[in-house]
């Protein structure tokens, strides 16, 4: 026997919900790409403010970090006044804005991440909905144990369902490990 084995399933309820689940993962998809836009307006945004920060008087630092580098272990608390020093030269120099505009960025892509996500659940509520009726409808289908429900889609304005079969797998790939284990003793 031939697998995967496609059948066309005739339920109207099922394609409602093979087809909302469809329209879910593409707007999913498409807030991924606008999350994907935020992220790379970060980076630049990020870009733009280091190179702003370079431009911060910070050379007479550098002796006071080495000689704390230096003395590291009982020195923690004056690194950390001159790690404030250098964020306040550096909040000094890098014009407001641009921060601000960072955590606006910052802010729409954490929006569209959870809206994204939202989408996924309502995708896996679908999905818990779909299974069951495929299953019912679906189980006449298989004809022994090792065979499994694969795909399930629209394809022309039809639901498609493709049955496997495990024992298939299991053999072909059997098969391919066989095959690879001669071939290294040759």
């Amino acid at each position: 026997m031939i697998y995967p084995k496609v059948h066309k399933i005739d339920n109207p309820k099922l394609k409602e919900l093979l087809e909302k689940k469809t329209d879910l993962i593409l707007e999913g998809r498409e807030v991924s790409l606008e999350i994907e836009e935020k992220e790379n307006k970060m980076a630049e945004i990020d870009k733009s403010i280091q190179e702003v920060e370079k431009t911060a008087p910070l050379k007479e630092l550098d002796p006071i970090i080495k000689d704390i580098n230096d003395r590291m272990t009982g020195l923690m608390a004056e690194m950390e006044a001159v790690k404030k020093e250098i964020f306040e030269r550096c909040r000094k120099v890098v014009p407001v804005n641009m921060t601000l505009d960072y955590e606006q960025v910052k802010l729409d892509k954490e929006a569209l991440e959870n809206k994204r996500n939202k989408v996924g659940l309502k995708i896996q509520k679908l999905k818990d909905r779909i299974i069951p009726i495929t299953q019912k409808i679906a189980k006449p289908l298989l004809e022994d144990e090792f065979e499994d429900f694969g795909d399930l889609r629209i394809e022309n304005g039809e639901v498609i369902i493709e049955i496997i079969s495990h024992l298939e797998a299991w053999k072909e790939a059997r098969a391919k490990k066989l095959k690879e284990k001669y071939l290294q003793k040759e």
